[in-house]
């Protein structure tokens, strides 16, 4: 994805709630790679609230760069799902979420 305009502060670097928009692409795209849809799973009574963020920021995304969200499923399910992510930028710098 893209960094838009509207997600940076005046320096340009992406405003640090806009990760968790980031990391909610990544989620869903994650989902539906595995068949499923967010609206699917919801009209199954399927909920998936996120209780718990931690970020560490390695280096700031800034205003056009092209991100890569990679998603990745940390244990098996049972009455949570545990991701961990990394973006990655163009430029090759890494953000680390979990």
């Amino acid at each position: 994805m893209r960094v838009r305009y509207g997600e940076t502060d005046k320096m340009g670097i992406v405003y640090y709630g806009n990760y968790a928009t980031y990391l909610e692409q990544g989620r869903t795209e994650w989902l539906r790679d595995m068949g499923f849809s967010y609206k699917w799973m919801e009209d199954n009574g399927i909920h998936l609230p996120v209780v718990e963020l931690s970020i560490k920021f390695k280096a700031p995304a800034r205003y056009d760069d092209v991100l890569t969200v990679t998603t990745t499923l940390r244990k098996i399910p049972t009455h949570r799902i545990d991701f961990s992510y990394e973006i990655h930028n163009h430029r090759g710098s890494t953000f680390n979420h979990r």
